[in-house]
């Protein structure tokens, strides 16, 4: 378990701006846990964690209203599964991963524009909920690795969001250390 409270300016969250409405302090509080549980080869583990925001007042053009975001996911994973001597191991693992979405908060917005008959202004207002804007997907994602002795190492991982639209990932790396 971990709790930690700080504050963070020309940002929220994991966006970051030079405008004027962000130079002020944003505090936040942030809880995360976290379980794992080994049984012979496999391991299984979950993760969640709870991020609440808050932005200074201001009167600005530009405001978050107090937010809490959330993430979590579940991974299973196998060691073992065509190698298992000290000389050369390898593992699978699948995870379900729950990406940072915003549970609580909204964007709002005050701004000019024009009047109906387009010959005067107007103050206008929008409010958008930040769960609008944080709808990333569910994703599933999988690794493999294997590892040679201590100077060889070959990893392929890859995923995709579970939604129309959603992005695929495929990276792989390969290590060769020099003694």
């Amino acid at each position: 378990m971990n709790f930690s409270i700080f504050a963070q300016t020309h940002g929220y969250y994991d966006f970051t701006s030079d405008l004027a409405s962000f130079e002020r302090p944003t505090a936040m509080a942030n809880l995360g846990v976290a379980a794992s549980h080994r049984f012979g080869p496999w391991e299984l583990s979950m993760a969640a964690e709870a991020t609440h925001l808050r932005m200074a007042s201001a009167d600005d053009a530009i405001r978050l209203t107090p937010a809490t975001l959330a993430s979590a996911s579940v991974t299973g994973r196998r060691s073992g599964v065509l190698f298992s001597s000290a000389d050369r191991h390898d593992s699978l693992a699948l995870s379900l991963t729950l990406p940072p979405r915003a549970i609580a908060g909204s964007f709002d917005l005050n701004y000019m524009t024009r009047t109906p008959d387009g010959l005067g202004q107007q103050v206008a207002h929008q409010n958008i909920s930040l769960g609008r804007l944080t709808r990333e997907p569910v994703r599933l994602e999988s690794a493999y690795q294997l590892v040679s002795g201590s100077r060889l190492s070959f990893s392929l991982a890859g995923g995709v969001g579970l939604g129309s639209g959603a992005e695929q990932q495929l990276m792989g790396s390969f290590g060769w250390r020099f003694q």
